[in-house]
């Protein structure tokens, strides 16, 4: 299948790509020409590489009538990390990158179109948070991709096209930003130093990317009758940030506690923070199949190996970025 993907040099968008070469498919990618090649350098050579802005409407029906894709995976964003701030940035980006791109998609007659979501859509929670509660976001992160989320939905009743949104929840594991929290505390302990850390009660839905990408392939092979479904991609399960740095601590044989309270939690922390996934499952016969040890384990042993020099270095990525406390 001919598949075009954007957002292909982030953390999830590049492990998709991954996954969907591995399984033969003609992978194109949107790329800035700012963007990061990185995490993609190996697969550079399979791969159909086109620059463009997504908010540059001219740009981007060039691309998507050059590639006639059949299916759409758009994950490009900004500002899911606290250095990612500009108001102005995140609006456009998520909100009018996602509608251009939408908008020659449905033009062109694009099979099915996917659209990746964020829990921050839900704002605070007081239980498992379902795909039809309320949207009550609380940063301008949140506002945008919701704007973009409801867009798509909008989209999906109104042309009667296949347009999905997969609302994604905390995804970890290899690649990841070495700045996020999960690779961030892993980095410190193979380095023998405690992780200065926030407050260990605040929680987290963490999924493993390996889960997130067999769902994304569900909604590749059923995504033709799914019309403008949303589909919550989680875990299901919900867990303090204590727990989790133990979990890593006792993978790697540590016995150094971390440094907490260095850094503030903000004042807008929801206190519950889970996905419902009574709709995915339904939808898409989807479970995730790794629990937190599992994918703690793996995610360590591909930092052990990579650290160390084979193929692309943690250090390599976390030079990109500006340093900053794990978020």
């Amino acid at each position: 299948m001919r598949i075009l993907v954007t957002g292909a040099s982030g953390f999830v968008g590049s492990s998709l790509v991954r996954r969907f070469l591995s399984r033969e498919h003609e992978v194109h990618v949107v790329l800035r020409q700012s963007s990061s090649r990185l995490r993609l350098a190996e697969c550079l050579p399979r791969l159909g590489v086109h620059e463009a802005d997504l908010t540059d409407e001219t740009a981007v029906t060039r691309v998507v009538c050059a590639v006639r894709p059949e299916a759409v995976f758009h994950l490009a964003a900004y500002g899911g990390r606290r250095s990612e701030s500009d108001v102005t940035r995140i609006l456009v980006s998520n909100v009018l990158g996602c509608a251009t791109l939408l908008t020659a998609c449905l033009r062109l007659g694009v099979a099915l179109f996917v659209n990746t979501g964020s829990s921050s859509e839900y704002g605070r929670m007081s239980r498992a948070a379902c795909e039809e509660d309320p949207l009550r976001p609380l940063s301008e992160y949140g506002v945008a991709k919701a704007s973009a989320t409801l867009l798509c939905r909008a989209a999906a009743f109104r042309e009667g096209a296949p347009v999905v949104t997969a609302r994604l929840f905390s995804p970890y594991g290899p690649w990841d930003d070495p700045s996020r929290f999960v690779p961030y505390v892993i980095g410190a302990y193979l380095q023998g130093k405690r992780p200065l850390l926030g407050d260990p009660i605040c929680v987290r839905d963490y999924v493993f990317i390996e889960d997130v990408l067999d769902c994304y392939e569900l909604i590749l092979e059923k995504g033709e009758s799914l019309g403008g479904e949303i589909v919550n991609v989680g875990s299901g399960r919900e867990v303090s940030l204590g727990e989790v740095a133990a979990c890593i601590a006792a993978e790697i044989g540590s016995d150094l506690e971390p440094q907490w309270g260095v850094h503030i939690p903000s004042s807008l922390e929801s206190p519950r923070w889970q996905a419902d996934l009574s709709n995915v499952r339904k939808v898409l016969g989807w479970t995730p199949k790794h629990a937190l040890a599992e994918g703690i384990a793996k995610t360590v042993a591909w930092m052990r190996q990579h650290s160390a020099g084979e193929e692309i270095s943690v250090v390599d990525l976390s030079q990109e970025k500006r340093r900053r406390l794990p978020e």
